[in-house]
């Protein structure tokens, strides 16, 4: 960790919050003005960064509202826990990691609270890996089931692993695709699409800290199902898909539905694909 770029964030307890200003602050003393069953009381809140050890020290300190010691050593700012977390608080600073870390390696961070003249009590150890790497992924099979396709796919991130899966999906050989998004399973179902007969899939996958996998957006693997030519979904070719284009022709609807040859536009030479279907 480059331990130039420590900073203070903040402190609270109970329901109090507070913010620590000042950027790369490494060193503060905070007086808190508080009450503690109708007494006025003043909390100290100081924090100290060794840059050397790359130890974080906070001290929270009750004096009387002037500031002196207490003359009650029993009366405190921390009242005893309940189900609404009065007696819990929290500390918060910011550390930035030195330049390119290695893939997999790791920052650990534990901490011990001490009360009064007490035995510190130690907290668990919180680990942070670092993901530098992009995840990986492609399309296993497909096959037919209840009016679409099943598509099967699996992806690779050795480190945080893979948070889900977007198919992108290629309708009748050209550039108009739509995306089934977020898909957390390995099986991804693809309803039928009217009018389209062949499906260009690729999918992309993006692990659980937001790497998306680097991969050109173009089909992975092709698969031609139903009847070209059928571009209102009857299960028909004949001259209402003709009309069907037609009106989308007039209309501007270019969508690849009415793309029949997969040239990327749609016109007259769809039109006449479609006649040359009926004529075979």
């Amino acid at each position: 960790l480059d331990a130039s770029t420590f900073c203070f964030n903040g402190f609270g307890w109970a329901d109090q919050e507070f913010t620590v200003g000042g950027q790369k602050t490494k060193e503060f003393t905070f007086n808190v003005p508080y009450s503690v069953d109708g007494q006025e009381i003043l909390v100290r809140v100081s924090g100290q960064f060794d840059e050397e050890t790359g130890i974080v020290r906070w001290n929270f300190v009750t004096l009387q509202k002037n500031g002196n010691e207490l003359e009650d050593i029993m009366l405190g700012f921390l009242a005893p826990n309940n189900d609404d977390h009065v007696g819990e608080g929290y500390v918060s600073f910011t550390i930035d990691h030195k330049e390119n870390p290695a893939n997999g390696s790791t920052v650990s961070n534990e901490a011990t609270i001490i009360f009064d003249a007490n035995e510190a009590i130690k907290t668990n150890t919180f680990v942070n890996t670092f993901d530098t790497d992009y995840p990986t992924s492609q399309i296993v099979s497909v096959s037919e089931r209840n009016g679409g396709l099943d598509v099967t796919v699996a992806g690779s991130d050795g480190t945080s692993g893979i948070d889900h899966y977007d198919l992108i999906v290629f309708l009748n050989g050209n550039d108009n695709y739509i995306v089934v998004p977020n898909q957390t399973q390995n099986v991804i179902h693809l309803p039928y699409q009217p009018g389209v007969t062949r499906y260009g899939l690729c999918v992309k996958a993006t692990d659980r800290v937001g790497w998306l996998e680097r991969k050109n957006l173009a089909p992975e693997m092709t698969v031609t199902t139903g009847i070209q030519g059928d571009v209102n979904g009857d299960g028909e070719v004949n001259i209402a898909d003709v009309n069907s284009i037609i009106d989308a022709i007039l209309s501007g609807n270019a969508s690849a539905v009415f793309d029949v040859n997969g040239d990327g536009e749609v016109n007259i030479a769809d039109v006449n694909a479609v006649i040359d279907i009926i004529l075979s």
